[in-house]
Order: structure tokens, then sequence, then C-alpha cells
């Protein structure tokens, strides 16, 4: 190790990430963190995906708006518990929804599930559209757009957190921004 090498290690900024981030699943984001001075110390994380020593943000980072709508509904007693306990321990947490083109919580209204594309594209005989119930998915249809942003909005005024969204290709700037941590 050269003496060039040697300095930027000791200048490396720490991020603590989650132990239950899947491994090989966020190169992306570990090769910017690397390229920009940031080390990543993997260790479990009570709430949240992201973290820093000295930070009172933890940031949780979705896929896509189908894991949170997931989260928002089929996890939703999990989900209440994480954000709560986020806000007991004195931690704001903020929800980073990567790659959807969306700006804020109302542009959600115009999400479609996918799941349910069936009824809503094809008018298929998959669901009876007049009493909103899915035969597909057991009586019923997946959560959509409105409802989504309505259940959204509700959790950041009850629990405390805040949806953000941003293109997947500077989730990890945005990631380092949130927690206040300084990059090269």
């Amino acid at each position: 190790m050269n003496l060039r090498q040697y300095a930027k290690v000791l200048c490396m900024t720490e991020i603590i990430e989650d132990t239950r981030q899947q491994v090989g699943k966020h190169n992306a984001k570990h090769a910017w963190f690397e390229q920009h001075g940031i080390q990543i110390v993997r260790r479990k994380l009570d709430f949240g995906d992201y973290s820093a020593a000295g930070s009172n943000i933890v940031v949780d980072t979705k896929k896509n708006m189908l894991e949170v709508a997931k989260n928002l509904t089929k996890e939703h007693d999990r989900f209440v518990r994480e954000c709560i306990r986020a806000y007991s321990h004195g931690y704001r947490l903020i929800i980073l929804v990567e790659g959807t083109g969306y700006r804020s919580i109302d542009d959600v209204t115009g999400w479609m599930n996918t799941l349910c594309r069936n009824c809503t594209y094809r008018r298929s005989k998959i669901c009876d559209l007049s009493s909103h119930k899915c035969i597909k998915y057991h009586g019923r249809r997946p959560v959509q757009g409105p409802t989504l942003a309505k259940t959204m909005h509700t959790f950041e005024a009850e629990y405390e957190c805040r949806f953000e969204f941003c293109h997947s290709l500077h989730t990890a700037k945005r990631i380092v921004e949130l927690l206040g941590v300084s990059y090269e």
C-alpha cells in the first residue's frame, strides 16, 4: 500500500449497513460508496438498512413501489413496529424508494399495481370489476395508487417517518446525504 492509498483509507467515512441486506444485490451502491471514500461496516440494525455514527437518521431502502405496497399492506404490523422502534430510540426513519420516477407521495396516486394488471388493463374474466373483487388474489384486489398514497401519508403523520423517492443510480448518494456523511 502506497502513501496515497494509506491516506485515503485513513480519511474514509463509515456508514453502517444492516446485515440483512442481501449480499451481491447492492453492488452499485457499494461501488459508489468506495469511489467516494465511504467504508461500509455491516452490522445488525434494529430498524432500517443504513445508519451512521452521530446521525439520528436511519434510511430504509425499497426496491420499488411493489415492495412499499407489500410493506404497508401484507407486512403492515411488522412495518409499524419498525417505525415505532426507530422513533422510540430517537431516530427518524426515512424510507427511500428507488427507481420509481416519482417525486412525492402525491405522485403515487397514479401508480398501478402490476400484480393485478390483468384486471385493470385487459378487463379479463379474472376479476369482478363491479365489486372490486379479484378471484386470482382470493377476493381482494391488490392495493392501487390512491389507497397506497393515502396510507403513506398516514404513516408519515402517525409514525414520524418520511417517504422519499430517487432514481436507483442516485440511491447511494442520497443515502449519504440523508445520513449527513461527508464524501469525496
